[in-house]
């Protein structure tokens, strides 16, 4: 966070490389019946509350990780997944969800510290807009360094200037 710009840090990046919806209406198809191994007639109709909508897509999930080496670290690794609604007068109404690979979640000490540094961050901001006193926030792992503690004053005229001392 900067004291004259703000929160201007990325946090998440979620990526769609693929994505995929569509939506169709449903088909019912009555079968005809025989007379002297003779097919009669094969009748279809459409029913307009019949309805199948899929979405096929592949995500990933980065987060930026904070400390000396700034960077883009993995989340989720690629995962591709698909997602199918169907509402028929026939078969009533369901959800399917199908994915062809495992979901891997990348969870580290650095994705904790990020997200602990993002709720400080934000907590600070808003203390900022309310007015609210809030306590010296001290972090032993921070962003900024090994050891750090952040205050914030208020001069006469009503300016707030953040300090940090390492």
């Amino acid at each position: 966070s900067d004291p004259v710009m703000g929160m201007h840090r990325p946090l998440f990046s979620i990526c769609f490389p693929s994505l995929s919806l569509t939506a169709s209406q449903l088909q019912e198809i009555k079968q005809g019946f025989r007379l002297k191994n003779k097919m009669t007639r094969m009748d279809s109709f459409n029913n307009t509350k019949d309805l199948q909508a899929i979405l096929e897509t592949t995500l990933f999930i980065d987060y930026f990780k904070l400390g000396l080496t700034r960077n883009w670290e993995p989340f989720t690794e690629p995962f591709k997944c698909l997602i199918m609604y169907e509402t028929s007068a026939s078969r009533g109404k369901g959800i399917t969800f199908d994915a062809d690979c495992p979901l891997h979640l990348n969870i580290t000490s650095a994705l904790i510290e990020t997200i602990d540094d993002a709720i400080k961050t934000f907590d600070l901001f808003r203390s900022s807009i309310t007015g609210a006193d809030r306590p010296v926030l001290l972090a032993r792992k921070s962003s900024l360094g090994p050891e750090t503690v952040k205050s914030v004053s208020v001069d006469d005229q009503g300016h707030k200037i953040t300090v940090i001392h390492s």
